[in-house]
């Protein structure tokens, strides 16, 4: 015949029903059970390892901190933004670049 039931793709409509003995379920069922606590311990442990690097992370910082604090401490302060007389000069060029950009486009629009 034609019909090839090796082909997943051609379904024949028919529902197999697939039954697993009951032994079997046990099997697996005890081992997933058997399997619980081990990871518990893994995840666990994983948590602890994970505390200890950034423990391990903080005191080496801290450590840093402590050992080049002259170095630190003599550095000339950051200056995160310009001071007010610079930003108001910025804002007013950028205005000024605006105005003459709008001047052009009108004269090119006029003329």
């Amino acid at each position: 015949s034609n019909n090839n039931n090796n082909n997943p793709q051609k379904s024949t409509g028919v529902i197999r029903s697939r039954t697993i003995p009951p032994a079997v379920i046990s099997h697996f069922t005890a081992k997933i059970a058997s399997l619980e606590e081990t990871i518990a311990e893994v995840l666990s442990a994983e948590a602890v390892a994970k505390m200890d690097r950034l423990a391990e992370m903080e005191a080496i910082r801290a450590t840093n901190i402590i050992s080049h604090q002259s170095e630190i401490k003599s550095r000339p302060r950051k200056e995160w933004f310009t001071s007010e007389r610079a930003k108001e000069e910025a804002k007013q060029a950028q205005l000024d670049r605006h105005l003459q950009l709008q001047q052009r486009i009108e004269k090119n629009q006029t003329g």
